[in-house]
């Protein structure tokens, strides 16, 4: 199989916006990057988030225009035509609640995978279902 770039990390995550590009644009200067979001917009969230500008450190793609009207399945099928047509060596994950992210642990080990969660403390709520499904995730 002909392979295409090779990059050290992709960082799949859920949506743009101005403070993960920035993020992403400096850990770009020391490494190469793709980074994957899973939708471009979101019901709650202005149409400039989108707005990436040029000169990046990184590349990037977009998988669904929203993230609340996507097809799950055509979701997947996208980022594996990704994973099919590039080699990465490190996966990290924005979050554990959708698919994509369930998806993509199925092309790397363990050890070859990180999280870099944006929850806060806000966002946990004791000892139920999700907290320890995120918990094994």
């Amino acid at each position: 199989m002909n392979k295409g770039a090779v990059y050290d990390a992709l960082v799949v995550t859920n949506l743009p916006n101005y403070y993960k590009k920035n993020l992403f644009n400096e850990i770009g200067k020391k490494c190469s990057l793709f980074v994957v979001f899973i939708g471009g917009t979101q019901k709650q969230r202005n149409a400039n988030f989108l707005n990436m500008g040029e000169g990046l450190n990184f590349e990037y793609a977009v998988l669904n225009q929203s993230l609340d009207s996507r097809n799950y399945m055509l979701s997947c099928w996208r980022l594996y035509k990704i994973f099919r047509s590039n080699s990465f060596h490190k996966l990290i994950l924005g979050e554990w609640v959708n698919i994509e992210y369930w998806f993509s642990l199925l092309f790397f080990k363990k050890h070859n995978s990180a999280m870099m969660l944006e929850s806060s403390i806000h966002s946990i709520n004791g000892f139920g279902v999700k907290e320890v499904v995120k918990a094994f995730f």
